[in-house]
Formats: structure tokens, sequence, C-alpha cells
């Protein structure tokens, strides 16, 4: 009998009545020891704390004002103060000197980040084409889906600066598949990495936009060698691992997506970490397709295109609730699938409550409707069974909605409902417990 391998890492999930992480117990090799990170949050379900209980270093705190903007961050006695204008914007951040600067259509101009000061420029379409800083230089092209297709890397000094390398993109939908480099124009162009994806955390293969569905990445060097992503609870990479189950490179987070731990020979390798997105490491924002995230600040670095129709709150990462939240493409929140059993009209009923807040008009709202229910389907195909044959004892039949809120964020549900009266009493809560089970 071959011994069962210990796996690199264990992410061990406690959640409260509603649905919210409140601890993650971590176990396995790649951890420096074993650990729980215990999160707290306001009535918002915004995340306000997470503290481990034996790494004294992991103890991050956040407050924010009503509408939703950092008045606060602290890591350990360290704190740092923000200061927003009316727009929700951040004008200053005491532990990221000079002051953040914006451009007239809200994309930040002037950012400082821990590896100094970047002056940002957009194209007419509110997207990233150069981020600079004193000693790097970054270009970016799109293609017509605003997919970004090309990046070119820069070192030296302002208005001196020496092109380094050119990495072309390229992709299936919104994940990205290949990629291809060259050091200058006169020299060819090599394969140097690539991408296999599975399916995401919609339980199809782009319906979350790629989050947890990187099953592997070859890096091409000269020889291809393939590393297999292993994920946390909420579709952020936290290893990967080479053809023998080594640990290529190991990473943890903060609650709001900041690295706080790389270990490995490859930690810098891969570009794919926080929300299997791309990561820019000289100057620290996450790609997400629509939008740039810096997991810094907590926020994005322009405005969501959705404007309101996308929350009230235009540069808020999942209404400051990642832990259980994702961000598709940088414009959907998705909240994971948690099932309730409810009692409806006498009847045994389960609902699963599937928001997303993709609205820009009610026909895109439709095409989340028709994309959803086959994946949400399939996903719980078992639990529909199990309730209707355990809980119904009788026929069943499984129902679907679709509305819009007086916000206008699309909603849709799935109910699967007895078609014979199983509760004696009727209303309230009844057969049998189904626990939370998300994407």
């Amino acid at each position: 009998m071959t011994a069962r391998r210990k796996p690199a890492t264990e992410h061990d999930c406690a959640r409260d009545a509603i649905g919210r992480r409140t601890a993650v117990g971590k176990t396995g090799s790649a951890f420096a020891q074993t650990d729980t990170v215990n999160y707290g949050y306001n009535d918002r379900s915004e995340v306000m704390s997470g503290v481990a209980v034996n790494d004294a270093t992991y103890n991050y705190g956040y407050s924010y004002d009503p509408i939703g903007n950092r008045l606060q961050s602290s890591l350990g006695q360290q704190t740092c103060d923000y200061t927003s204008n009316q727009l929700n914007q951040y004008t200053a951040v005491s532990c990221l000197p000079p002051a953040p600067a914006y451009d007239d259509d809200g994309n930040m101009r002037e950012m400082p980040s821990t590896t100094g000061s970047w002056t940002l420029t957009w194209d007419t379409e509110n997207r990233l084409i150069s981020a600079e800083s004193a000693t790097a230089r970054l270009e970016f092209q799109y293609d017509y889906m605003s997919r970004r297709v090309e990046k070119r890397t820069y070192s030296g000094t302002p208005g001196n600066w020496t092109m380094d390398q050119t990495i072309l993109f390229l992709y299936d939908g919104w994940n990205l598949v290949c990629e291809f480099a060259t050091t200058h124009d006169p020299q060819p162009t090599t394969h140097v990495r690539s991408y296999t994806w599975g399916l995401d955390l919609s339980q199809a293969l782009q319906g979350a936009g790629g989050v947890g569905g990187l099953l592997a990445s070859t890096i091409h060097d000269p020889q291809p060698t393939t590393y297999v992503a292993t994920y946390d609870a909420n579709g952020n990479v936290s290893e990967y691992l080479d053809a023998s189950a080594a640990t290529a490179a190991h990473y943890e987070y903060d609650p709001c997506g900041g690295l706080t731990v790389a270990t490995g020979l490859r930690t810098d390798g891969f570009a794919h970490r926080f929300s299997t997105k791309s990561f820019d490491t000289p100057m620290g924002l996450c790609y997400y397709g629509r939008r740039y995230y810096s997991p810094s600040y907590g926020r994005w670095a322009s405005r969501d295109s959705l404007e309101e129709r996308g929350g009230i709150h235009l540069y808020a990462l999942t209404a400051n609730s990642p832990l259980q939240r994702y961000d598709a493409l940088g414009e959907a929140v998705v909240v994971p699938v948690v099932p309730v059993l409810i009692v409806v009209g006498g009847s045994l009923a389960i609902e699963v409550a599937v928001r997303v807040v993709c609205v820009c008009r009610f026909q895109r709202c439709q095409e989340a409707y028709v994309r959803t229910p086959v994946s949400i389907l399939i996903h719980f195909s078992g639990v529909f069974n199990a309730v209707g044959q355990t809980a119904c004892n009788g026929p069943y039949t499984v129902r679907t909605k679709l509305w819009k809120d007086v916000r206008g964020d699309c909603h849709s549900a799935y109910v699967v409902l007895c078609l014979s009266v199983v509760s004696p009493g009727g209303g309230g809560l009844a057969g049998p417990g189904i626990t939370g089970a998300g994407f």
C-alpha cells in the first residue's frame, strides 16, 4: 500500500451564520508553522481584522468610513491613516508619501508605493498604458477587448530608458495561455511560458474570470518544466509544485491580497498569485483584465467602468470583503454560493442565491443568468437530488428566477421546491441541515 503524501498546504475554513469566513486553519509542509487566522467584520461585512494565533507578525486591522473608504489600517503596532475627498479618492496616505493624485477621469496618476512613487498614464478608454518610477518604466498595449497583449520593460532613469524586454500575451477568452518574449526588436521571439486552465470558482471554464482555475504553469527555460498550482479557500494561488511534488514557490497573503510570505526557489517565476491574477511586481498592481488592483491601497487604481451601477463605491474591491467574494475581471463582484434550507408556504426548499453584480443593461443581466445556471446546477446536482429525495419525500422540481433590485443589481436564484407539503408547522427552517458549499 502506498502511503498518502502529506499535502503542501491545507486550509480548513470556518464560517459564521451568514457565510462569512471567520477562521482559516493552516497546516502542511509549506507553512513555517501550523496556525489559525481569525477574521472579524463590521455590520456591512467589511473585513476589519485578520489575526494569527501563532504568528505574531500576522496582525492586520482596518477601519472604514460609512461609504467604504479606509480610515486607518494597521499591522501590529504600525498604523496608516487615510484621507479621502468627496470623490472617494485618497488624497493622503500617511504610510505611503507623497500624496496620490488622479486625472479628470478618476484614474490614479501619481501612485506612491513601497517600491517608490509611480507616474501612471492612461489612454482615452481608461486603460493603463505606462507606469514610470525613478528606476523603471513599463508600457502596455491592449486589443479590442481591452486584454493586455504587450508589455515592455525598461531600466534606467526618466528620459534615458533602455528597453530590456518585450512580452507578448496570447489568450483564450480572458485566460492567458501563452507568453512570448524578446530582448529587443532584431532578436527572434521565444516561447517563455504557457498556461493550462480548468474549471474556475464558478465550476465553468471562465465564469469567474479564471479565479481558482489555473491548473499548471509551464516555463520554457529552454526546456519546458511544468508546475501545478494549488490554492487556498478563495482562489488565491498558494503553491506551485514541480513533477516530484516539491514546492517551487509558496505564497501567503494578508486579508486584502498583499503578499506576506514568498518562499521557494522560483518565487519570482510566477505572476499568477492573488485571485489567480497576474501581479506586476515592479509597480505592485494586479492585472484583472478590466482594471488594476493595488493590494497596498486595498482598492482599484481606476473607477469602475459600470459606474454606480456596479456599486456605490467606484474604487472598492468586492465591497471590502475579499475573503468571501471575488471579482472576475475588475467590474463584476460575485458572492460565492451558500445554500440555505427554507420553508416556503409549508414546503421545504433550498434556495441558492448567487448575486452577480454585473449590471450594465438588462441584456447583460440576462447574459449572466444564462451563463450561471448550467454551472450551478451541475455543481449542486448532488445537493439538489439529496434534498429532493430525503426532505421532500416525494416529487420535487428545480425552479429558477431572475430579478433586478432597486439599485439595478442582477440576481439569480435556484430553488428545489417540494410538490407536496412536508413541513407540519409551516414556516421557519425545516429539514436536514445543508452546510455552505461555495464554488
